[in-house]
């Protein structure tokens, strides 16, 4: 198999991520099912991104390209979350505080 390189990769792993949390919801979206959902190995994602919030913050900047702050990031990802899941609220499991 020949090598990807992360730059090749990330946007693979983005649409990925869309893909299974569209699918599955947002809570489903861990680095170990977003691997599985590309078919590649969990590190891929770590090596990739650093981290799932790299990873999120990625995913918010497709609607906000300008807004490079990371809290600017997974706040505008935590908006589009809500808007997303709407009128299903099983779509994101809210944790108790």
């Amino acid at each position: 198999m020949a090598h990807v390189s992360a730059a090749e990769r990330r946007p693979q792993l983005i649409k990925a991520a869309i893909d299974l949390m569209m699918r599955e919801g947002v809570a489903a979206g861990s680095t170990r099912a977003i691997a599985a959902e590309l078919g590649v190995a969990q590190a891929t994602v770590h090596y990739t991104f650093g981290a799932k919030e790299e990873l999120y913050c990625a995913l918010s900047r497709l609607s906000h390209p300008d807004d490079e702050t990371e809290n600017a990031c997974l706040q505008t990802f935590v908006s589009a979350v809500v808007a997303m899941a709407g009128g299903r609220p099983d779509l994101v499991p809210v944790p108790a505080s």
